[in-house]
């Protein structure tokens, strides 16, 4: 197994819920805020043992150093990722996962000691890497040329050519999972093939594609239509907002201008399962989203046409592959948590939840398999000034990007 790909921290869980956050403050809960990268019901579903399990974690870690956690673990979901933030800004929740665009935009101002004023990083999540990746030697790459970017996508549609294999999430996890763990992932773009396959007289099958046409051929297929380009709600979403603006811009060539009347004239995902069923089902014409949004849709979903990730992957493709995102992570507002005893608590915590097997369903939903944390207390803010330099550092040109975003409508 390779080393973990040191591009650096992160911060903040994908995650989501129906369920509004209903914040106490310094009352009597302590309020963990998931965030909508999926349906709500299904997030706070999944997530909801989480309750229990950490406030008896938290009790014995408090009780095992003398002192007591009286407080009632209450887990909730926002209604987007800013709202998921702005109530840890408020001091009217304690943590919250939250994608590192999200924890950019609110983490507040930085301090002497190389923190930042509003908001900490409790946790930096790792994944398992994409075995195509891996496999065309670009799983270190952080950013991807046109050519990266096609073979990628090309490589990642054939692993699905023996699609009939497929019976179970398992199985699925076999071709496109690698055993290798990582601290990024990246937004993949991708297409309906009703519609890929009405305009193959223009940019001929995509199989056929080289590095000479692929710009020309994608910048074809999304100005045909102009308004089948569909982003995430959230303009602070790495994957379905920063990061594919960031593919168009970098990779494709975009103006400015083109990429502002792009994201102003498009269509909004909802969450990921809503892009995979949609583009699925060709009410998008194109989603994006960490990869595989597919993978996730359920066989016993009747809300939809598409009600299996086989029979999403049938029907779409991925075009193309962005740079390297710093993971998700787990955040916490300096406001509500002045104790570094029982900061350090939540951490061991949760670093003890995730390495439980029954708990990876619970953690899979942001598709986290660990994380790291200080080795103690002593040194925790000099772990979160370093994870805050690390991410300054590779941030340079989605912090650009999400300034843009801002001034659009």
């Amino acid at each position: 197994m390779k080393k973990l790909l040191s591009i650096v921290a992160a911060i903040g869980l994908s995650s989501t819920t129906a369920t509004s956050v209903v914040a106490c403050g310094g009352g009597e809960t302590f309020e963990v805020v998931f965030i909508p990268s999926k349906a709500g019901t299904e997030v706070i579903n999944t997530v909801k043992p989480l309750e229990q399990q950490l406030q008896n974690k938290l009790s014995q870690k408090a009780e095992a150093r003398g002192g007591s956690f009286k407080k009632k673990v209450k887990v909730s979901v926002s209604n987007n990722y800013e709202a998921g933030a702005s109530v840890l800004t408020a001091g009217k929740a304690d943590i919250s996962f939250l994608p590192i665009g999200t924890y950019n935009s609110f983490k507040g101002n930085k301090r002497a000691d190389g923190t930042y004023d509003k908001l900490g990083i409790l946790a930096q999540a790792s994944r398992q890497g994409m075995k195509t990746e891996v496999e065309t030697n670009l799983d270190s790459k952080a950013e991807y040329d046109e050519k990266d970017s096609l073979l990628v996508a090309t490589k990642y549609n054939e692993s699905f050519s023996k699609i009939d294999e497929i019976t179970n999430k398992t199985s699925l996890d076999k071709i496109y999972k690698s055993d290798e763990q990582v601290i990024y992932y990246r937004s993949y773009i991708y297409i309906n093939n009703e519609y890929l396959k009405s305009m193959e007289e223009k940019v001929g099958k995509i199989e056929e594609w080289n590095n000479n046409n692929y710009v020309k051929n994608v910048k074809t297929l999304i100005n045909e239509r102009k308004k089948g380009f569909t982003f995430g709600k959230s303009k602070t979403s790495n994957a379905s907002s920063i990061y594919p603006l960031m593919w168009l811009k970098n990779t494709i060539g975009y103006e400015d201008a083109e990429l502002e009347e792009l994201y102003s004239n498009s269509k909004k995902q909802t969450d990921y399962n809503n892009a995979a069923q949609g583009v699925a089902e060709g009410t998008y014409d194109f989603a994006v989203g960490f990869s595989d949004i597919r993978a996730d849709l359920k066989d016993d979903d009747s809300t939809t046409t598409i009600n299996s990730a086989k029979d999403a992957i049938q029907k779409t493709k991925v075009i193309g592959v962005g740079d390297q995102i710093i993971n998700d992570g787990i955040i916490y507002s300096r406001k509500e948590n002045n104790s570094a005893e029982l900061l350090n608590d939540v951490r061991e915590a949760f670093k003890e939840l995730i390495s439980k097997e029954e708990n990876k369903e619970i953690f899979k939903i942001y598709s986290h398999t660990d994380y790291s944390i200080p080795k103690d207390i002593a040194s925790s803010n000099e772990w979160e000034a370093q994870n805050d330099k690390d991410i300054a550092s590779v941030s340079e040109k989605s912090d650009a990007m999400l300034k843009q975003i801002q001034n659009w409508n």
